[in-house]
C-alpha cells in the first residue's frame, strides 16, 4: 500500500486486518510509524545483516533496535537462507517472523545477500527503485547507496554496478554518503 500526503517527522498509527482461507479475521493491533523527518534534524539508523535461519534471535535483536528507535533499519543481505521463488516458505518462517515487530514501525532497505538468490520475493515484498538489487536512496542530508555484491562482474571495475555507483557518487549533493553491501570486501 501507498500512503500519500503524510507530514514529515510526524508519527502515525495504523492497524491491519485481513481475512484467513477459513474466514478467521486477523488483527494486527495498533501500531505506529513515523515519516521521515525534515532535512535539518538529526536522525539514526541501525543496520542488522544475516538474519536467516534464526528468527527467534532476530526477534530479539529487532526487539532490542525497536529500543533505541531509529528512523529506519539497513539489512545487509542473508534475510533468508534461500528465499529462492520455490522457497517462499523461508520468507515466512525466517524473515517475517523475526523481523516484524520492528519492519511494522519503521522504513526497511535491504540489500541481497546469496541467500536471497533469484530476488524474487525480495523484489515482491520490498518496494525498491530498481529491481536488479542496487539502488539509492537519500534521507535528509545523507545518500545511501545500496549494491548488490551477489554479481561480482558488475561489482567489479568497470562493472555495471561500478560505473553505476561511480556516477551516483559524483552526482551526490549529500553531505553524508553510505554505501551497503552483503559481501565484506575485506577479511
Amino acid at each position: 500500500a501507498t500512503l500519500t500526503g503524510l507530514k514529515a517527522e510526524t508519527p502515525y498509527y495504523y492497524s491491519i486486518k485481513a481475512m484467513s482461507r477459513d474466514g478467521a479475521v486477523i488483527d494486527s493491533g495498533p501500531l505506529t510509524f513515523s515519516t521521515a523527518v525534515r532535512n535539518e534534524s538529526s536522525f539514526s539508523f541501525a543496520v542488522m545483516g544475516d538474519t536467516e535461519a534464526r528468527p527467534h534471535i532476530n526477534a530479539r535483536i529487532a526487539k532490542m533496535i525497536w529500543d533505541e528507535r531509529p528512523n529506519f533499519l539497513m539489512i545487509v543481505g542473508d534475510l533468508t537462507d534461500g528465499g529462492t521463488k520455490d522457497h517462499k516458505f523461508e520468507w515466512n518462517y525466517e524473515y517475517f517472523q523475526g523481523i516484524t515487530q520492528l519492519a511494522s514501525r519503521v522504513a526497511v532497505f535491504p540489500v541481497p545477500g546469496n541467500g536471497e538468490d533469484d530476488l524474487y520475493w525480495y523484489n515482491r515484498y520490498h518496494s525498491l527503485p530498481k529491481n536488479d538489487g542496487f539502488y539509492s536512496f537519500k534521507y535528509c542530508n545523507a545518500e545511501f547507496f545500496m549494491l548488490n555484491s551477489n554479481k561480482p562482474a558488475e561489482f567489479a571495475p568497470g562493472g555495471k554496478q561500478y560505473l553505476w555507483l561511480e556516477e551516483q557518487l559524483k552526482a551526490s549533493t549529500a553531505r553524508w554518503k553510505f554505501v551497503a553491501h552483503h559481501h565484506a570486501p575485506y577479511s
